[in-house]
C-alpha cells in the first residue's frame, strides 16, 4: 500500500505546462496548413494576437483562428489587426467578463492595478490624460509585459488599441523610474504582491 501511494505521489510532481507564446504560435501555423483555407499566409502580428489572448486552452485557441478565417472570407475582408478583433470581439468579451479568472488573464492585473490606484478600469484603458491615470496605466502596461513577455503591440490592443511605441515607452519609463523612485517601487512591489496573493484563490 505505501509503494501505491508513493507512486501516486510520484505522479501528482508531474507538472502541465501552458504552452509559450512560441509554441502557440507555432500551433497555429500548424493548424492554418492543415485548414481547407483560401488564407494561408497570415502576418506574424495577427498570429501574436491570437497566441497572446487565448493562452490556456489549445481547442480554444485553434477554434480563435478558424473563426478569424471564416470571418474573413466570409466578408472578403483582408486579414489585420482590425479585422482579427472584430472577428474575435464576441469571444474576447466573453473572456474578459468571466468569473473564473486565472493567472493567464491580463485584465486581471488591469483591474489589481485600477483598483490600487482608486480609479475605474475604463479610466485606466481609455485616453484620459491626466496623471491620476497614466502612471496606474504605464504600470499596467510594464506589469503585463514583465509577466507575460507578450508583444507591445498586443499591450497596446490591451489598453484601447494604442501604438506598440507607445506601450514600449511606458514600460521602460516605469523600468527606469523603478531604479531611483522608492516610492514607486513599494507601490509596485505591493501591486505585484497582490497580484500573486489573487492567483493563489
Amino acid at each position: 500500500m505505501t509503494r501505491l501511494t508513493t507512486r501516486f505521489e510520484v505522479g501528482l510532481t508531474v507538472d502541465i505546462q501552458v504552452p509559450d507564446l512560441e509554441h502557440r504560435i507555432e500551433i497555429l501555423k500548424r493548424k492554418l496548413v492543415t485548414e481547407s483555407s483560401d488564407i494561408h499566409d497570415i502576418p506574424t502580428e495577427v498570429l501574436e494576437f491570437i497566441a497572446s489572448s487565448f493562452v490556456t486552452n489549445i481547442r480554444e485557441l485553434e477554434g480563435a483562428l478558424k473563426r478569424v478565417l471564416f470571418y474573413c472570407l466570409a466578408n472578403n475582408l483582408d486579414l489585420t489587426l482590425d479585422t482579427v478583433n472584430e472577428a474575435l470581439e464576441p469571444l474576447l468579451k466573453t473572456k474578459r467578463k468571466s468569473d473564473s479568472l486565472n493567472e493567464n488573464n491580463y485584465d486581471r492585473i488591469q483591474s489589481i492595478v485600477s483598483d490600487f490606484y482608486g480609479i475605474t478600469l475604463d479610466d485606466l484603458i481609455g485616453k484620459k490624460r491626466h496623471s491620476k491615470y497614466i502612471l496606474p496605466r504605464h504600470i499596467s502596461m510594464y506589469l503585463i509585459k514583465n509577466k507575460y513577455n507578450i508583444p507591445y503591440k498586443t499591450i497596446g490592443m490591451l489598453f484601447g488599441n494604442r501604438d506598440h511605441s507607445t506601450v514600449l515607452a511606458a514600460c521602460e519609463k516605469i523600468e527606469n523610474e523603478l531604479k531611483q523612485n522608492e516610492s514607486l517601487k513599494i507601490a509596485v512591489d505591493t501591486i505585484v504582491k497582490k497580484i500573486d496573493n489573487n492567483n493563489k484563490k
